[in-house]
């Protein structure tokens, strides 16, 4: 990361977040969860407090296809918060290719049923570098 003067306001590195968009059904529990409220109140201001501009796909501009701004995130991002809450094919792919970019920076996050799922059960000792975390949406 690079480092800034003291007492500056200005984000020490960059965390792009890997998530779908919109409200979407959770399959495991059949909630509808909004993921746009999830990444504007909790991701967000959790990642902008630790000092990273958080920046979600949707937020980068460019014009054509978003491959190429979104492999450069996600090879270059400082760390990558992945939340995996709704199974999004997408979401699950790009996690797979920062985690075998740089695995020490990425970090899961999910709905807590998607954390209890035959899938998701990486035991340390064969996965000593991935940080993953579950939680509950806020769901209609």
């Amino acid at each position: 990361m690079s480092t800034s003067p003291a007492n500056s306001n200005q984000p020490t590195g960059t965390c792009f977040v890997v998530m779908g968009f919109g409200k979407k059904n959770d399959f495991e529990t059949g909630r509808v969860l909004d993921l746009d409220q999830s990444y504007l109140n909790l991701i967000k201001p959790a990642v902008e407090a630790t000092g990273l501009k958080c920046i979600r796909a949707d937020e980068i501009v460019h014009s054509g296809l978003i491959d190429v701004p979104m492999y450069e995130q996600l090879l270059k991002s400082d760390v990558v918060v992945a939340d995996l809450s709704t199974s999004n094919r997408n979401a699950i792919y790009e996690f797979g290719v920062r985690h075998a970019l740089r695995p020490y920076t990425t970090v899961v996050i999910s709905e807590e049923m998607l954390m209890k799922s035959p899938f998701f059960r990486p035991e340390p000792p064969d996965y000593p570098e991935l940080s993953a975390f579950g939680r509950r949406h806020r769901s209609e």
